[in-house]
């Protein structure tokens, strides 16, 4: 049966009964092996589907958000959940493994008390040497309230913050020698909606971001941004 509803079977035999013949049959069935074959060919010579390719697992099912792993060098991570998760639990991973974070770079649209409240604990015992905050000014009419706590938290605990008209959602961690970037959908908050995530540990890549985040952060002469401390 085909999507549209029709009887594939019953479609040939009726075909045959207005006249296609054995010969038009076989000459259809010579095209097909021959695309087979070339299908074959291509496949084969560019070892598309071998296993032998895929050094690594590149998919599995996570059921609890504290077995989220931290990539190693090189590696890239991708995630697609619908759990509540604030993306602060992934700063917590890398800390619990490298007991230590020498400069933390988050860019986002939003951020909850938990998680500041976390990352002002972390500054204040050292677990992180440096934060640097780029937060969307949005704050300033979504909550006035929590928008002027913030720029409280940040001056009273030694963080950098900047507010701007932005949406990006990237986080870079230098932690020894790993480079990690997280980016995607989610923030620093928690919500029932379906995320997607990407992590990375790569040097490259989060010098790129790193340059990029930071030179808006430090143009004190933009009037779209509101350089806080």
């Amino acid at each position: 049966m085909s999507e549209f509803g029709f009887d594939l079977g019953k479609m040939e035999i009726d075909c045959n009964m207005l006249g296609i013949g054995e010969v038009e049959k076989k000459a259809k069935e010579k095209t097909s092996d021959k695309y087979k074959k070339q299908a074959k060919l291509f496949l084969t010579e560019n070892k598309v589907f071998n296993t032998e390719n895929i050094k690594k697992r590149t998919y599995r099912y996570i059921y609890d958000k504290n077995l989220i792993p931290v990539p190693e060098k090189g590696e890239q991570i991708r995630i697609r959940t619908q759990q509540q998760m604030n993306l602060i639990t992934i700063i917590l991973k890398v800390i619990d493994i490298y007991s230590e974070i020498e400069e933390l770079t988050i860019s986002t649209y939003t951020i909850n008390r938990e998680a500041m409240s976390i990352l002002t604990q972390l500054k204040d015992s050292g677990k992180i040497k440096r934060i640097n905050l780029l937060i969307s000014s949005s704050y300033g009419f979504r909550d006035p309230k929590w928008y002027e706590e913030i720029k409280a938290l940040c001056i009273g605990h030694g963080m950098h913050l900047v507010f701007a008209w932005a949406h990006f959602k990237i986080t870079l961690i230098r932690a020894k020698d790993n480079y990690f970037q997280i980016e995607g959908s989610m923030n620093y908050s928690t919500n029932n909606m379906a995320e997607q995530i990407l992590l990375e540990n790569n040097q490259e890549t989060y010098k790129k971001d790193y340059e990029f985040i930071t030179k808006i952060m430090g143009d004190r002469n933009s009037k779209a941004l509101e350089v806080i401390c």
